[in-house]
């Protein structure tokens, strides 16, 4: 006998709430009275407060779930959320562990260090250990001590090659600040130049100057010079998603991160960018600019817009509940990091999401820079503007 799927329990369930008589066999009747998801009979049928839940749990999913077998599903949301919230532990833990390394005016940007430390789910004391370390070959540079958190969350996701690239990065570093002055960051920049999307001991600067301008953000600029270094057909590929973006999303913050991010996935941006409206107005402004946490998620995860939407609302109660952060805003941001941070292997019967594979640094990137920077500066509380159309 088959097993009984998710979707013939959705339908099932449906049906009742719906005040319908319910098609199903004999087992899903059977499998949901003993779940305490419908009333016995006698009773009058319909739904008890767990059948509602499981209801809910389906449908935002149905897309994905319906044709898996009920057992598999039930295993694969509970194991989703344990480790979503054994990720915020982990978070927890380097909070409280590299709180006092972090000068005050870089401390609230450790959350998102934390989160990306976590997501790296290693041994937590080892992982502090090395972040230690690595805080201390930039904290000797000088400069703003948030510009100097970047560069250590960036050079401890490659600790093989960090110690490589730091004397051509303190050279970097140097060559910014005499030919910019006091106009951009220098440590972090120097940092993206040699590590995001991967590491090279020779830095794009000429590429990062000739496209800074036109692009209009520093960091985004650094990050497309690294795309274009390795593929010369990055840039072509940049231009087109950031134009589509700014014509369907006028004065919206942080596109030319997105860009760059739909740009590092090559021919797979294309698809990714046509769903990150349908994501972007699920999430709402509830979440840090939209658009931009959208096409954080999508490349990762090839999953409907309800299921993610559901899975960052899991996440938000999570980091409230860890305490990882003291605003709305930023445990929604945290929340976008432990969703995207889940194994893309973890959601059985998603297609495509092997083929979305954004760098690591990358991501680090999107979240610290991007997201998480535009709250703390207050930049992240208007609502985004409507897409275009």
């Amino acid at each position: 006998m088959p097993p009984v799927t998710a979707g013939e329990v959705r339908s099932y369930l449906a049906k009742v709430d719906e005040g319908q008589p319910p098609s199903g066999s004999p087992e899903v009747l059977q499998l949901l009275v003993s779940q305490g998801a419908i009333a016995k009979p006698p009773a009058p049928p319909g739904l008890t407060p767990i059948g509602k839940h499981v209801l809910a749990e389906l449908a935002v999913r149905a897309s994905r779930t319906d044709p898996l077998p009920i057992d598999i599903v039930a295993s694969e949301l509970a194991a989703t959320t344990a480790e979503l919230d054994a990720v915020a532990k982990s978070a927890e833990y380097f909070l409280a562990e590299l709180g006092a390394l972090t000068p005050a005016e870089a401390a609230p940007f450790l959350r998102v260090v934390a989160a990306g430390l976590a997501n790296r789910r290693e041994t937590a004391e080892e992982l502090a250990e090395r972040f230690r370390n690595v805080w201390g070959m930039v904290e000797v540079m000088g400069g703003d001590a948030r510009d100097r958190l970047l560069a250590a969350e960036l050079l401890a996701a490659s600790p093989e090659i960090a110690t490589r690239v730091y004397p051509n990065l303190v050279q970097t570093s140097a060559r910014i600040r005499e030919q910019f002055g006091g106009k951009t960051a220098s440590v972090g920049l120097a940092a993206i130049l040699h590590l995001v999307p991967s590491a090279t001991p020779e830095a794009p600067f000429e590429e990062w100057v000739n496209h800074r301008e036109e692009i209009g953000a520093d960091e985004a600029a650094a990050w497309v010079a690294g795309l274009v270094q390795r593929d010369p057909a990055a840039w072509a590929r940049f231009r087109s998603r950031r134009e589509e973006l700014s014509a369907k999303y006028l004065g919206a913050r942080g596109l030319p991160l997105a860009a760059a991010l739909l740009a590092e996935l090559g021919a797979v941006g294309e698809a990714t960018a046509a769903e990150v409206p349908a994501l972007a107005e699920s999430l709402g402004t509830g979440v840090p600019l939209p658009v931009l946490s959208a096409t954080l998620l999508l490349s990762r995860h090839a999953l409907s817009a309800s299921e993610l939407t559901d899975w960052v609302r899991k996440a938000e109660r999570i980091a409230l509940q860890r305490q990882l952060a003291p605003t709305a805003l930023e445990r929604a941001a945290l929340a976008v990091a432990l969703v995207h941070g889940l194994p893309a292997s973890r959601f059985g019967g998603a297609t495509g999401s092997r083929e979305r594979a954004a760098s690591f640094t990358s991501t680090l990137l999107v979240l610290h820079s991007g997201i998480y920077r535009s709250i703390l500066a207050g930049r992240a509380t208007s609502p985004q503007p409507a897409p275009v159309g």
